[in-house]
């Protein structure tokens, strides 16, 4: 490619500019973008938090909430199954003695 001085530097001027336009064109889709994605991130938080306007639990509230009840609903379960199984053992206990002293009277 020959060419003179002014002449590269002329396609170097309208390649910048060329890019310049581009990158503004860029800069153009993604602003629009954004603006068109902040409702729906601003609908999603509403989703999530809590609004302390019209007391409705958000999302993250009520799994927070959820998992309380799971971790009670759990420790029921563990000292009722400790209480049956106490009890079974109670029952066997008082039924071999039981069995022992009918077999001694019989």
């Amino acid at each position: 490619m020959e060419g003179t001085s002014k002449e590269l530097l002329e396609l170097i001027l309208n390649n910048q500019k060329e890019q310049d336009k581009n990158i503004l064109n860029l800069s153009l889709k993604l602003s629009n973008h954004i603006n068109a994605q902040t409702p729906l991130n601003d609908k999603l938080l509403g989703y999530l938090e809590s609004n302390r306007k019209t007391n409705q639990k958000g999302g993250i509230e009520r799994i927070g909430d959820l998992e309380k009840r799971q971790d009670n609903t759990e420790s029921f379960l563990k000292v009722t199954v400790g209480k049956v199984g106490l009890l079974g053992v109670v029952f066997l206990a008082v039924g071999g003695f039981v069995f022992k002293v009918l077999n001694l009277i019989f």
